[in-house]
């Protein structure tokens, strides 16, 4: 799995380390990011990029700010002149993303997309950068997107309820994810409120809710999370089932009757 984003912030960037050690441990993914490969990547980005995207099967966004920033000012510096800037490693993988859509529109890779609720402003643009039709809202759409992910081997092997449910409440991995959303989020709120002071405005109402007790554990997904979960689980083992007994009836059957016309009287 290939993760792109962009290090907004050093609260940003601690949501993204969490988010991809929650990925290895809830859907064993190998994770490769720009924080994974800093040693490859002084030596050569393209290099980085080509390879990854070789590699990957799967391709998770992380829409920020600053990442829909760079998508939109490289989309409106190729419409008039040439860029001749020197370009992040989340806009190369971003360009290579489209590259690799346009030329291999059939390609094995899954395209996902997530943001977490400090990013402001939920626009178009977010399922345009990222080629999804669907952006995942963390932490809210977590388990949702972690049962997506765990999908990409479904072919290979039925999928169980038990391994789609949410993690217990001690999960270490997914409490420093909450906790350092929480962080982040409060960053974000400040800096707001700072730039409205300094403009010499009241300070705009924070968009995201702050009624919510943040001091209070991730809890486990609610009863209509577990039922849609429940549903899917039964709909992709059913789809399984079919493709393993169409295969085995494929297999079995006779010789003649796969090659030999059916001659009517």
């Amino acid at each position: 799995m290939i993760v792109i984003y962009e290090a907004d912030c050093p609260e940003h960037l601690e949501v993204v380390r969490q988010l991809t050690r929650v990925l290895r441990s809830h859907c064993l993914f190998d994770v490769v990011s720009e924080m994974t490969r800093e040693t490859e990547i002084r030596h050569s980005k393209t290099d980085f990029v080509l390879d990854s995207f070789r590699r990957a099967d799967v391709v998770l966004t992380v829409v920020s700010e600053r990442l829909r920033s760079a998508w939109l000012e490289r989309r409106r510096d190729h419409r008039t002149t040439p860029d001749n800037r020197l370009r992040s490693v989340g806009e190369l993988l971003l360009q290579q993303l489209r590259e690799d859509y346009v030329l291999r529109p059939r390609g094995v890779k899954l395209r996902v997309a997530a943001r977490f609720d400090y990013t402001p402003a939920r626009t178009d643009v977010d399922t345009d950068l990222a080629l999804v039709s669907e952006v995942y809202e963390l932490m809210d759409d977590i388990y949702r997107l972690l049962f997506v992910l765990r999908g990409v081997n479904r072919r290979t092997q039925a999928l169980s309820l038990a391994c789609c449910l949410p993690p217990v409440s001690d999960d270490i991995t997914m409490s420093r994810l909450t906790e350092s959303v929480v962080v982040a989020r409060q960053r974000y709120q400040q800096v707001r409120v700072n730039a409205g002071a300094s403009n010499g405005l009241a300070a705009e109402r924070d968009d995201i809710s702050l009624s919510i007790d943040e001091t209070e554990p991730f809890n486990a997904a609610t009863s209509f999370d577990t039922l849609y979960i429940s549903q899917r689980v039964s709909q992709l083992n059913e789809e399984y089932d079919n493709e393993l007994a169409q295969s085995q009836l494929v297999s079995r059957a006779p010789a003649f009757s796969r090659s030999c016309p059916v001659i009517m009287p």
